[in-house]
């Protein structure tokens, strides 16, 4: 018997409409990502009761509802707690689920064996129908790996005990406090260790510096103890000499008058006294570090000039002179003296 026109016609629809079937298949398979991008936390945002006016959201009363679907189709369920010692676990369930995608976000799910209805209405929503009410969740994206595995495990091991009560568990996070907070006062003690041990160094710099000092001023005395009396005479004869020289003469009516000294009158003025005081300059640049006012009113005080006519000539104040001197006592001797304590120093160079 030959097929007739309208034979084929309905076997090549029939073939078209097979191949079509499987083209939409495959395209709408490879489309999907591994799971459907199922795996990860869901914590439930409400239950909707079909028919019915009422609504229940979440979380409750501090209480968490949280679903972990695993990529070995394993899924967790549990209670998060939020309470003053942590976050405390109450586990729930673990079973396995599979899923098939029929389109449109729409999948057939089985959960132990069960089919319920699931969709995935976008990459953050995800609603399951059980017993007619609706299950909404929403991806929880700040849950960190190591807390998705700890709760993981805690529900894994997890067993009713004898009297069948439901176990509590805390989870680290009151530790991770703890961590965080040994681990602050660790960085607190070092930098206090280390306050202490610039402080140390610093005082042990200055003690140096002292005992430096005071040998500088035995060495003084004990050479002043050594000259001989015929030495002494000498020298006392020399200063005299200066003090009726020219040039002291001349420089005590310019400085009577309050007139300023140039910067190279200052140092002919060490040039001067050099003969008179062959290791005084030399001397005083050991004590301490100076400034050029401080390091002057030294050479004016060396040379008898009184309070009033080092204000003159150094343009300042007299109270400012006298704390000029206050401060260089302070600075060498480590301890408070007057200005007439300075000036006996000096004059004892």
């Amino acid at each position: 018997m030959q097929p007739t026109s309208s034979m084929k016609r309905k076997t090549l629809l029939l073939c078209l409409t097979v191949l079509l079937t499987g083209l939409t298949g495959c395209r709408d398979h490879s489309a999907q990502p591994e799971l459907y991008g199922l795996p990860g936390v869901w914590t439930l945002s409400k239950i909707t009761y079909p028919g019915e006016t009422y609504e229940r959201t979440y979380p409750m009363e501090g209480m968490t509802y949280c679903r972990i679907f695993s990529r070995d189709t394993t899924y967790y369920d549990c209670q998060l707690l939020s309470t003053p010692s942590g976050i405390v676990i109450i586990p729930a369930a673990k079973g396995d689920f599979d899923i098939i995608y029929k389109g449109n976000h729409e999948f057939l799910y089985f959960e132990d064996g069960f089919r319920r209805p699931l969709t995935l209405p976008d990459d953050t929503t995800l609603v399951i129908q059980q017993r007619g009410r609706l299950h909404t969740f929403h991806r929880n994206r700040e849950m960190t790996e190591n807390r998705m595995k700890e709760i993981r495990d805690i529900i894994a091991r997890d067993s009713l005990n004898a009297n069948s009560e439901v176990m509590r568990y805390v989870l680290s996070t009151s530790e991770r406090k703890l961590q965080a907070t040994n681990h602050r006062l660790a960085y607190l003690v070092s930098a206090l260790v280390l306050a202490v041990c610039l402080t140390l160094y610093y005082l042990h710099r200055l003690s140096r510096r002292k005992r430096k000092i005071e040998q500088q001023l035995a060495q003084i005395t004990e050479e002043q103890a050594a000259r001989l009396s015929v030495v002494a005479k000498a020298f006392k004869q020399v200063e005299e000499d200066f003090f009726q020289s020219d040039y002291f003469i001349r420089l005590q009516r310019r400085i009577a008058a309050g007139e300023t000294l140039k910067p190279e009158e200052w140092e002919e003025m060490e040039r001067e006294i050099r003969p008179v005081y062959p290791d005084f300059v030399r001397r005083l640049s050991g004590l301490c570090k100076m400034s050029a006012v401080e390091h002057r009113v030294c050479l004016l005080v060396k040379l008898r000039f009184s309070p009033s006519e080092m204000a003159g000539v150094l343009c300042k104040d007299i109270s400012t002179i006298s704390s000029i001197r206050n401060r260089l006592y302070k600075k060498v001797f480590q301890q408070k003296g007057s200005a007439k304590d300075w000036d006996e120093f000096i004059l004892s160079l």
